[in-house]
Parts: C-alpha cells; structure tokens; sequence
C-alpha cells in the first residue's frame, strides 16, 4: 500500500486535536503556545500506521494559511464538526478550500456528540450538514459521531480511514522528486529538518537536490518517515529531510525540495480561476491578493484580459504576478484569499508556469489557453513552433514527467524527431515559410542561384536545428534544392535575359583581360559604363555557376585563372614542400598586394595550408 496522507478540516475548537489524539495517541499540539491557548496554530503530525499520517490543521480564521498548507498535499479530509455547535463559518471555509484543491475523498466526523443530550439535534445537524456538502466531493462521504469522554465509535472511524485509504490511488507521478516544505526547524547535532509531503519521485541518502525558488543545491544526509530512519522516500511519503551544506536560513515553508534542473522560481504565472458563489468578493484587474500555492502564501496582482471583472460564481483566465518568486508547474491547484479582511475568494489552476511574452502576446495568449491539458500542451508546441523542444524540455518546461508529454503526443498526434516536437501542420507552414522567403530572394535577385543558411535564418524566427530540418524536408519533397553553399526553390529557372547575357559576355571579358588583379564589382561597372547592382548580380549569378570566382569580398577573377593556378600549384609541390608568397607573385605574375588574399582564398579552397609564414600542399592537390 502506497502511503496516505489525511488533513484535518474545520472550525476552531470542533475537536480536531483531541480526535486525532484519541486515534493515534499523539498530542499534535507541540507549541508552548498552542498547550497555553488550547488551540492548534501550526501544523502538527501523528501516524495512524506505517502507512497513514494525519495532518492536524488550524480551525482559527487567523491561521488559515497553515490550515491550506496542510491540506494542499493530502489525499483524504478528516473533516470535523462539533455535534453541539454544528455547521460554523470555518466549517463552509474549510468545505471551499478543501473541493479547491479537488481532494479526493473525505469523511465527515462529528465530535463531542456526548456533550449533546437531544437526540434529535444530531439528527437536525446531519442534515444540515448533507445539505451543505451536496454537490461537492463529500456528497456521499459516511458521517460518524464520535465522543472522547467517554471514547465512541473512534474504532469505527480507525476502521473507516483505513479502508478508505487502501482505495486511494495516488495521481500521476511526475517523476522528478518534489516535495513542498511544510516546516522547518534545527535537530541539535543534525542542523537544518525539512518536513513535507513527497508529490513525485523518489529521493535517497546522499541524493543531490535543490531548494527553489533559488536552485541552491543541497545534499541529502537523512531522512525519516513515520519516525522511522530510512534510506529512500518515494512519492506520497510523509518525509522528514536532513541536509549537508545548509541551514535553518536558507529554508522555509513554502519553498520546494526538488531534483536539480526540472523546477524553476517564477514571479508570473496564467492560470484558470473560479470565485466561490458564496463569496462577497469580485476579482478586478490590479487587485492585490493572497495566493496559497501548496505549502507557501504569496501576495500577487492580478491581471484580467480586456479588464474584464470576475464575479461570485464565475471563472476565467488571468495573470498573477507575484511579490516574490515562488515554485510551482503546470496543473497545480491554488487557492485565492482577499487582501484585507483576508477571505477565501475562490480557487485555480496553473495554466502556464511561467511565460515570457511582452504585454500584447502574453494578454493574447493568456484569453486563448485552454484549461484541457491536452489541448493546452498542443498550444504551447504550437506557439514554440520556429524554436521546437525536445519531450525531456517540455517536461522540465511544465514540470511534468516525460512520460506524460510523450503519452500526449500521441493523443494530439506529434512528432519528435532530432529532438524537437512538432506537429504536421507545424512542419508544413515552416515549409511554405521557406518558400516564401525564397520566393522573395528569387524575385529580388533573379540571378543569384542560390540562398545561403544564415540570411534564411535570419529572415525566420527559427533556431538552426529547426531550419536544419525544415530544409532537409522542403528537399526530399523536392519543393527546393541544395545549389553550391545554398539553397533555391526548384521551380526557379533564373535565365539570363539577352540583355543580362550580353553583359555577362561584357564582365567575363573584362575578368579574362584583369587576370589576377582582381577589380571590384564597382570598376567593372565603371568601365563598362553601367550600374554597380546590375554588374553585382551578374557577378552572383556567375559565381553560383562557377565561372567566376570570388577571392575575398567583392574581389572578383575568371574561373579559368584559378583552374590554372590550381594546376600550377600542383606542379609546385611536385618539387617543393613549402611555398612563400614570392613564389605565388612568381607563379601568378600578381603583386604582393594581390598575392596575400589570394593565398588566403587557396587556403579555404583546401589547395594549400597555413604554416608559420609559409604555405604547403592542401587536401585537394592530387
């Protein structure tokens, strides 16, 4: 049996102590405070068995940011009313927090039924208190009257948590360790105790984790689980933490113990919210509020879309920026409290952890998420489509398992190929936005060939991986093809026209007339009396068919000149090992000048090597 965890719930003095204490003999009061004020205001913890803890929780209004803190992580609600009071304003608020936070399954207890001496006002309370829980997640919860003194039906009620807790089945694990830090506190000898509730993963003795927000790596020394020494905790364990390489101060409730790498602080996050239809409260664009998000409370401002209004009753989706990062991912549950005087509003879900869109986009994409995490998912793949992720960065992205993503890809369907997830209309529309840039190229400079990598990639917002592979695709549907160093749509011809031949005629000549003093596109214009773009994109167009050369930029020399300086180099190192630059002005008949960047252009064409000051025979001399 997977380990339970079990929260109390409801109003002050309702008993919840005492119950628990009757269960497990465990007085879960362990503040001075709390024995002198005959309350609960922290936390407190007792174990039913090896397998089940019980959450003691405050009933006080003024400690319900303990009381969300242990209910955020429990799987069953002990949820308490006195029999002699009956339904209390805590007992509505504890209901609300608890269907919130979609707890699975509870059962309702009545307490100090002995302090009732009318039989039928037990009876007047249960239905009142069918009534309140109709249509939430206790509807068909048992009701058990109990009393202390003298002890009742606390055996029922043992059986009772037990069986239902053999029926809980833990949700999704994530596979990351997680674990919100519900208390922290220093073991004289051992320094820095975390205690909290494992929501995914597992963890051993000198395990490797990080305290988020932050990422201040930590180093597991110990742990305990049910006052038991252990050596691993797994998810749904109740766990007590000791570190190495901390301490009291850079720990606190709220924060996270999670694997290195898979979580990350945030003070922006979308989510889906819903305002309870008994609250007096409306939720406004700018409004202050309290966030309780698992074991930390958070103040946040709230941004609505088109500033719209939220009423009792109705839900939608909004930003919440925060005071100070906080952890948490995709899918987790929250609950909302008013500023001043502090009341649960509602409750919501996390959207998008944290997006990183300017105003219009994120205002945009905020009204178009969808609370379906499947459709979501596909959203988010879409919106990262020129900058795919591989399924293990999606999962760190959201903080959910790759397992998950992967089992969603095939719902949608995706692809992951070279580590990128994408969708076929994803693929598609990157294809049709290659051709159009080529398109563009073609018609701007009908001459030039063929489109280079980088000024493809900088007209796109693709990363290189992905135009990396949206041109491997657009050529094996032989929609463009790979010409020299770039790349041009196949459909394009690029024929000269008799008038762009018989300049290419005039350039040719005056290329085999310059020899190896290399003339710029800009003299070549000059003497044959005509535009410098004009002879420019004669030159390209040229230069893709290679019958002419460019030895460094806008430096230009007939093809046939080359091809006889490759054969000419040959013969050199048939009877040289080395070559210096008065060799090459002999060879050429070029001036030093001239001679420098032509040895450079005959080191990157692999006809020789750089050695010292020297040059020896490169890879492409036979």
């Amino acid at each position: 049996m997977s380990q339970v965890v079990i929260g109390t719930a409801g109003h002050i003095d309702h008993g919840k102590t005492a119950l628990v204490k009757a269960l497990t003999g465990t007085d879960t009061d362990r503040l001075a405070e709390e024995k002198a004020r005959g309350l609960t205001i922290d936390l407190g913890f007792a174990f039913l068995n090896e397998n089940i803890t019980i959450i003691d929780v405050p009933g006080h209004e003024k400690f319900i940011r303990n009381m969300v803190a242990g209910v955020s992580t429990i799987q069953i609600a002990l949820f308490v009313i006195a029999g002699d009071d009956g339904i209390m304003p805590q007992t509505r608020e504890h209901l609300h927090i608890l269907s919130l936070l979609k707890i699975q399954k509870g059962i309702i207890v009545l307490t100090k039924t002995d302090l009732v001496k009318d039989p039928d006002w037990l009876e007047l309370v249960e239905l009142d208190i069918q009534d309140m829980v109709k249509g939430t997640f206790l509807e068909r919860a048992p009701i058990l009257r109990t009393s202390i003194n003298p002890l009742s039906g606390i055996e029922e009620l043992r059986t009772t948590l037990i069986k239902t807790a053999a029926l809980i089945r833990l949700g999704e694990n994530r596979e990351f360790f997680r674990l919100p830090v519900d208390r922290v506190f220093n073991k004289k000898g051992f320094g820095a105790v975390v205690t909290g509730t494992v929501l995914s993963g597992t963890a051993e003795i000198g395990s490797v984790l990080e305290i988020v927000p932050g990422n201040i790596k930590i180093k597991v020394r110990g742990m305990q689980s049910h006052g038991k020494e252990i050596d691993k905790v797994v998810m749904g364990s109740r766990a007590a933490l000791n570190f190495s390489g901390t301490d009291k101060k850079t720990l606190w409730r709220g924060a996270e113990i999670c694997s290195p790498g898979w979580m990350q602080g945030t003070q922006r996050l979308i989510a889906h919210v819903s305002l309870i239809k008994a609250s007096r409260w409306k939720l406004k664009n700018r409004q202050r509020i309290h966030v309780h998000l698992t074991t930390a409370e958070v103040m946040a401002q709230v941004r609505i879309p088109a500033n719209e209004v939220l009423k009792s009753g109705e839900s939608g989706n909004v930003i919440l920026d925060f005071s100070e990062p906080i952890s948490t991912a995709f899918n987790d549950r929250f609950i909302l409290r008013s500023f001043s005087p502090m009341e649960t509003m509602g409750g919501g879900l996390v959207l998008d952890p944290r997006p990183d869109l300017k105003k219009k986009a994120l205002l945009k994409w905020t009204a178009a998420l969808k609370i379906d995490p499947v459709k979501r998912f596909d959203q988010f793949v879409d919106l990262f489509a020129g900058r795919p992720k591989s399924s293990l960065l999606w999962a760190k992205h959201l903080g959910q398992s790759q397992g998950w993503i992967k089992q969603t890809m095939d719902l949608i369907p995706l692809d992951e190929r070279d580590n990128m997830v994408f969708s076929k209309i994803i693929l598609e529309k990157s294809i049709i936005k290659l051709q159009h840039i080529l398109s563009i190229f073609h018609k701007n400079k009908p001459y030039q060939k063929s489109l280079s990598f980088d000024p493809i990639l900088q007209s796109t917002d693709f990363t290189a991986d992905w135009l990396t592979f949206v041109l491997k695709k657009a050529q094996e549907n032989k929609i463009i093809q790979k010409i020299s160093n770039g790349f041009a749509l196949i459909s394009h011809k690029g024929n000269l026209s008799k008038a762009d031949q018989a300049l290419s005629n005039l350039i040719k000549n005056a290329l085999k007339l310059s020899g190896f003093d290399f003339p710029s596109a800009s003299h070549i214009a000059a003497a044959l009396d005509r535009d410098v773009k004009s002879v420019l994109q004669i030159l390209h167009y040229l230069k893709a068919g290679s019958e002419v050369g460019e030895i460094t930029q806008d430096l230009w020399i007939d093809s046939s000149y080359l091809n006889n300086l490759k054969h000419d180099l040959q013969l050199f190192f048939e009877n040289n090992t080395e070559m210096k630059v008065s060799d090459l002005k002999k060879i050429t008949g070029t001036t030093r000048k001239n001679a420098i960047p032509l040895l450079e252009f005959c080191d990157r064409m692999k006809f020789t090597y750089r050695s010292g000051d020297l040059r020896r025979k490169g890879s492409e001399l036979v």
